[in-house]
């Protein structure tokens, strides 16, 4: 059997400036948030995992933009109090909701692509040496597809929100789908590889990904998810940073123990694994906002001064301990 590849950390400095819209919109983001959030806390309670589906405890963990959440004492996985409903659907994916991530489709694409997305197919170069034909799912504005056909792959994309239609280049316009069943799509295209970037945490019920991809003739997948992590402590305690790794459209989040979970019960097995994060430099970014209100030059001075050049080096800490803000993996069946 071949040994898992395991890999930590990435240079945060070389997409600094694709994240300054973080603090730029702050206020804007934080008030979208709180709608989002109060929304979703006017749904049905959340008795059951949303991983597991066994019975959660009555006791709440921590409070975060006013949603309680609670530990699955079974598998581990961190679940808010509330389920979600058609309204919460609505209001996250309504036209031009967030303005962080509408500058960054419209302004910024080939540099995202190139910086964010290009290390994503290496990781999967790196893993799996033979070529392969990927679809990915919930593709967005095509990134990941467009970093994916540069690098020699056959990749296709399946997008549930047509809004995103216009954002997508035209150099891979006719490769991605806005409609059909998932398994059909992957069995009639000989897809290989299914991709799931930052998705499962968005789905209203991740097993039906998990239990089409099981049942396809695809023998990879490729996933990132959000983790419960430092990030999730910061959020907590600054209550005027918007909050990106939980709530609004977070409103679970992954642990290695979860995640172990899902493995074991669709006999999927680690082909390789990368651990990495955003979570001292949204410390920072918490900071350079919370400094705002006191209007003090010098102190971000300091912040450069003292952190900034040690960034990487001290999420590499994080990343090791497999307590970072998000993980990569590239699966196969069993």
């Amino acid at each position: 059997m071949k040994k898992k590849i395991i890999k930590y950390s990435k240079s945060y400095q070389n997409i600094f400036n694709l994240k300054k819209d973080f603090i730029k919109y702050n206020n804007f983001e934080l008030k979208r948030v709180l709608k989002i959030n109060t929304v979703h806390k006017n749904s049905m309670e959340r008795k059951f995992c949303k991983n597991c589906k066994k019975k959660l405890t009555k006791k709440t963990l921590f409070k975060s933009f006013n949603i309680d959440y609670k530990i699955c004492n079974f598998c581990g996985h961190l679940n808010s109090n509330f389920q979600e409903n058609e309204k919460l659907f609505k209001t996250l994916y309504k036209k031009n909701s967030s303005l962080t991530f509408g500058n960054v489709y419209k302004n910024n694409y080939l540099e995202r692509m190139k910086k964010i997305y290009i290390p994503k197919v290496n990781f999967l170069k790196t893993v799996i040496k033979k070529p392969l034909k990927v679809l990915d799912y919930g593709c967005g504005a095509g990134h990941f597809v467009y970093a994916l056909n540069s690098k020699g792959y056959q990749a296709y994309g399946f997008e549930i929100n047509e809004n995103m239609k216009k954002l997508v280049p035209k150099r891979i316009a006719n490769k991605i789908f806005y409609s059909g069943d998932l398994e059909n799509v992957i069995n009639s295209n000989n897809i290989d590889c299914l991709s799931l970037i930052n998705v499962l945490e968005h789905l209203k019920d991740p097993d039906e990904i998990w239990s089409e991809f099981v049942n396809s003739k695809a023998k990879y997948i490729y996933i990132s998810v959000p983790l419960l992590s430092f990030s999730v402590l910061l959020e907590h305690v600054f209550s005027s940073v918007y909050p990106k790794q939980l709530g609004g459209a977070h409103t679970h989040l992954y642990t290695e123990q979860s995640l172990n979970y899902i493995f074991k019960k669709y006999k999927l097995r680690i082909l390789g694994e990368w651990w990495f994060g955003t979570d001292i430099a949204d410390l920072i970014r918490s900071l350079i906002v919370q400094n705002k209100f006191y209007n003090t030059k010098s102190f971000n001075k300091l912040l450069d001064k003292y952190f900034n050049n040690y960034l990487d080096k001290m999420q590499n800490i994080l990343d090791v301990s497999k307590k970072s803000q998000e993980v990569h993996m590239v699966l196969t069946k069993c």
